[in-house]
């Protein structure tokens, strides 16, 4: 084992005892995700009653406005913090294969590098970017760039909550490639809206490109789709009301036990 699987593996360790210590105690612990619902309730012998899933944060869709995906130039959007549980190398391996192939088709990076330890450094990248197989943008308002993009990809495998990035793709109408992970594959419906692929799985997640290169007609089809499973799960409204029921539930409740 090396010493980040030995980190790593003495932080979740760390976390489940906290866990256990602390969530019993809690009125209600709110999840985003089914995995992790699933995984805290049984690691911290939690009751159905304590326990509320709400996914995500949602997504405004008065400024995250539908628009048709454009296929020419076809273009891959990566938005993500540069570190490497995203799967930014993942990514960028696939559009390096995919670039040998099809030379018109962009891979653009949005986002910059960061102080955890777990970030890229540029000197990752830079090969990459002299090559022309990648575009990166740095930090940026991502809004502009999703407008031009064809497919959102985050290949990630860190643990997510929902990922908001692939909620503000999905508003706009954009077709989905992540991983099968928690939290990321609560945005896909696999071959419908998008496509789940393994984690660190360069072959895979290139073949999942591959295909709306080669079926260019599927961007709109299954984009319209991401959208309407972004309206029907991440609309901030139906969040938002979502969290204002379970307050008012709760505080009913314990004005009752107060007797107040």
């Amino acid at each position: 084992m090396n010493d980040k699987s030995m980190r790593d593996k003495c932080i979740g360790n760390i976390l489940a005892l906290l866990y256990k210590i602390t969530l019993p105690s809690a009125t209600k612990v709110i999840f985003q995700n089914s995995d992790d619902c699933a995984e805290i309730k049984k690691l911290c012998q939690l009751p159905g009653d304590k326990v509320a899933l709400i996914k995500g944060t949602g997504v405004n869709f008065n400024e995250w406005q539908f628009s048709p995906a454009p296929t020419s130039p076809l273009v891959f959007t990566l938005a993500a913090r540069l570190l490497r549980e995203k799967g930014i190398l993942e990514f960028v391996q696939a559009a390096s294969r995919l670039k040998a192939n099809y030379p018109k088709v962009e891979f653009w990076l949005l986002g910059d590098f960061d102080t955890n330890p777990g970030s890229l450094v540029k000197e990752d990248l830079q090969k990459f970017i002299d090559a022309g197989i990648i575009q990166w943008f740095g930090f940026v308002d991502c809004k502009s760039y999703f407008g031009k993009t064809s497919i959102f990809v985050l290949p990630s495998y860190y643990r997510e909550g929902i990922p908001r990035s692939i909620q503000e793709a999905m508003a706009i109408g954009r077709p989905i490639i992540t991983t099968d992970v928690p939290g990321c594959r609560e945005t896909v419906i696999h071959s419908y809206s998008g496509f789940l692929v393994p984690p660190r799985d360069v072959s895979a997640l290139t073949k999942a490109m591959e295909v709306f290169i080669q079926q260019p007609e599927l961007i709109p089809l299954m984009g319209y789709r991401s959208y309407q499973k972004a309206v029907e799960d991440f609309d901030v409204k139906k969040i938002n009301a979502q969290y204002l029921q379970l307050f008012t539930e709760e505080l009913g409740e314990w004005n009752d036990s107060d007797g107040t």
